[in-house]
């Protein structure tokens, strides 16, 4: 094992441009390879992660504290691009007897921190909140139509203290609104 490694280090500039000028081959004989031998391998991967469980978590661990900004980008990307899969995945979730017992304990929890709340958002105030806005979502601007409804927006949400008050009310898109989650102040969120 030693002078293997010890044969890579004085050779690697070699094998990286071999690699590079054969990539194709190689990766196309790599997908054969795992094909003709992929029940052999999952076996072989399924006993190295279980043997080696805690240094696979300690090494992961520290890949992420070490790469945080560039895991959380390559999460956010691959979020972007799947959400049609995300939204699959926890449609499922919340049909499983767990995935309503979560919701429903979220719904629970807002419910009572909206019974703690201050309440005195009238229908006229949420009118006037349109009007002043002129029918626009505060963050990004865009238009409300049929098809782009005004949400409701806390700037200091309510499951961080915040009222449902005419002063704590601003109109969201659904986009907009989401993206805010429960943040309270600035637009470090909103891409738009």
């Amino acid at each position: 094992m030693a002078y293997n490694k010890e044969y890579y280090d004085k050779h690697k500039e070699q094998w990286k441009n071999n690699y590079q000028k054969n990539k194709d081959k190689i990766l196309e004989k790599r997908k054969l390879h795992y094909e003709q031998n992929r029940e052999r391998l999952k076996r072989q991967f399924r006993k190295y992660y279980k043997d080696n469980q805690e240094e696979r978590k300690e090494y992961q661990r520290n890949y992420y504290l070490d790469n945080k900004r560039k895991v959380l980008d390559l999460n956010k990307k691959w979020a972007q691009k799947n959400k049609d899969i995300i939204f699959e995945i926890q449609n499922r979730y919340y049909q499983t007897e767990k995935g309503k017992l979560s919701r429903q304990r979220v719904k629970f929890n807002r419910r009572t921190k909206e019974k703690e709340a201050i309440n005195t958002l009238t229908s006229e105030e949420w009118l006037d909140i349109l009007e002043y806005f002129n029918y626009r979502c505060a963050y990004c601007g865009c238009e409300f139509d049929e098809n782009n409804l005004p949400e409701k927006d806390h700037i200091i949400p309510i499951s961080k203290g915040g009222n449902n008050t005419k002063d704590n009310i601003v109109p969201a898109c659904r986009s907009c609104n989401a993206k805010k989650h429960n943040k309270i102040t600035g637009l470090e969120w909103c891409k738009c």
